[in-house]
């Protein structure tokens, strides 16, 4: 769950692997989380579906990595 702010839609798609939210519409993100937490088994499928998306559009190799300090 998120709220519905610039870039959001490229990346989000409601009900198939999360949920987009207006800023500060807590009660719309408490029903999200509820309908999450009643459907076990849309969790997971929204789950998987982001795990996908992270796999075909990111590669790690193309981010800068910070040394340690």
């Amino acid at each position: 769950m998120l709220t519905n702010v610039s870039g959001v839609g490229d990346t989000v798609k409601p009900w198939v692997n999360g949920f987009v939210h207006e800023v500060g519409d807590t009660q719309a993100m408490a029903v999200s989380l509820e309908t999450l937490l009643a459907q076990p088994e849309l969790l997971s499928r929204m789950s998987a579906s982001c795990i996908d998306h992270v796999q075909r559009n990111h590669n790690p190799d193309d981010y800068a990595t910070t040394p340690n300090c």
